[in-house]
C-alpha cells in the first residue's frame, strides 16, 4: 500500500476501471458521488474527507512535536508555531508545492528535515531521519485508518447493492456484459 501511494495507484474507482470497467464506469466517488474518484480528489480532498483530513493534519502536528520532545528537547511556542505554519501542513492541496498529501504518499520535504534538524542541532542528521520515518508511520496509519478503510467499507456496500460480487471482478468485461 505504500508503494501504491507513492505512485498514486490506490484502487480508486478510477483505477478499478481500468481492471473492470463495465462494473465501474458510471461509478463516482463513493461518498460525494459527484466527482471522479482518483487519488487526490477522493481520498485526501473530497468534501466529505475534509474535517478528517483536519484532524489527521492536527494530531499530526501534535505527533511531531511530541517525536521532537522524545529526545528531551524543549519545544518553544515560537517552534510550534513555526511547525504548524509550514506548507505541508496546509489543508489546501496545489500540486506547485509540497503538501500533505506529500506525506501521505511517504515524502517528507525538505523544510520538514531542516526544520527538525534546526531544532535538533545540525550534528543529529540520524535523529532526524528517525523522525520523518516515525512521522511517514504515523500518517500512514491515521489515513489508513480514518480515510482509507471507511472508504473501502462504503465501497463495499455499495457493491453489495449492485450485487458484485469478487467473481464478477474477475471476469473480462465482455463475459460480465453478457451475464448481466
Amino acid at each position: 500500500m505504500k508503494i501504491q501511494r507513492l505512485i498514486e495507484e490506490i484502487p480508486t474507482i478510477e483505477q478499478l476501471k481500468k481492471s473492470s470497467f463495465d462494473i465501474y464506469h458510471d461509478f463516482k466517488c463513493v461518498f460525494c458521488k459527484k466527482k471522479k474518484e482518483d487519488f487526490n480528489h477522493h481520498v485526501w480532498s473530497c468534501r466529505y474527507n475534509r474535517k478528517r483530513m483536519k484532524q489527521i493534519i492536527s494530531r499530526t502536528i501534535k505527533k511531531f512535536v511530541s517525536l521532537l520532545e522524545e529526545f528531551n528537547i524543549m519545544i518553544t511556542n515560537e517552534q510550534i508555531l513555526t511547525i504548524n505554519n509550514l506548507d505541508i501542513f496546509k489543508q489546501k492541496f496545489n500540486t506547485n508545492n509540497f503538501n500533505f498529501i506529500d506525506l501521505i504518499k511517504g515524502i517528507i520535504p525538505v523544510q520538514i528535515y531542516n526544520l527538525t534538524l534546526e531544532i535538533l542541532g545540525t550534528n543529529q542528521v540520524n535523529k532526524a531521519k528517525e523522525i520523518g520515518i516515525n512521522l511517514l508511520q504515523y500518517v500512514f496509519k491515521e489515513t489508513k485508518e480514518h480515510i482509507w478503510q471507511p472508504r473501502c467499507e462504503e465501497l463495499k456496500k455499495i457493491e453489495k447493492i449492485y450485487g458484485i460480487t469478487k467473481e464478477d471482478k474477475k471476469k473480462p468485461d465482455s463475459v460480465f456484459l453478457k451475464e448481466k
